[in-house]
C-alpha cells in the first residue's frame, strides 16, 4: 500500500471585511410645527382645485406649507 502524506491545508485566509458604519445623523423632520388643520386645509384646497401634481408631491408641499399658514392663521385671528 502507498504511504500518502498529508498536507496542510493551503486554504487562502480570509480578509477581514469592513463593519459598515451606520450614519449618527439624525432626520429632521421637514414639518417641526406642523398643525394638522392648516395641512388638511391645505390638502382640500388642492383637491378642489384638481390636484395640479401628483398628490405624494401635494402633501409635501402642504407638510413643508402648513407652519406658514399657521403663522398667517394666527395674524389673521389677532387683527
Amino acid at each position: 500500500m502507498p504511504k500518502i502524506i498529508k498536507t496542510k491545508n493551503t486554504k487562502p485566509k480570509k480578509t477581514a471585511i469592513p463593519a459598515k458604519v451606520k450614519s449618527t445623523k439624525t432626520k429632521k423632520s421637514t414639518c417641526l410645527k406642523c398643525n394638522p388643520v392648516d395641512y388638511y386645509a391645505c390638502l382640500t384646497s388642492m383637491a378642489q382645485a384638481g390636484f395640479p401634481n401628483k398628490i405624494t408631491a401635494c402633501c409635501r408641499e402642504c407638510k413643508t406649507k402648513a407652519p406658514a399658514l399657521n403663522v398667517q392663521r394666527q395674524q389673521e385671528l389677532q387683527q
